[in-house]
């Protein structure tokens, strides 16, 4: 039987966490979206720190930075969030 890989809770645990706000949280999700093996586990990792913020120009700047982390999925879901977030300001 094929063994079936997925971030789902991964995913998951880690937005539960940073939504708690623990500093290793954060730092974590910041390593995570810089570094991760995974561009869907970085990719989540940015929208779980995005999601903690409230003002439009620190989620800017947070989609600033994961746009350049180096992986083009996350680059691609940062530019489409901070059109999304100039559209809205």
């Amino acid at each position: 039987m094929r063994k079936i890989v997925s971030n789902g809770t991964s995913e998951a645990f880690l937005r539960v966490a940073v939504g708690l706000g623990s500093e290793q949280a954060l730092d974590l999700a910041e390593r995570f979206g810089a570094r991760h093996q995974s561009e869907r586990m970085r990719l989540a990792a940015w929208r779980a720190l995005a999601s903690r913020e409230t003002d439009v120009a620190a989620r800017d700047d947070l989609w600033r930075r994961a746009g350049r982390s180096g992986s083009r999925l996350v680059a691609a879901e940062a530019d489409l969030r901070r059109r999304v977030l100039k559209k809205t300001a």
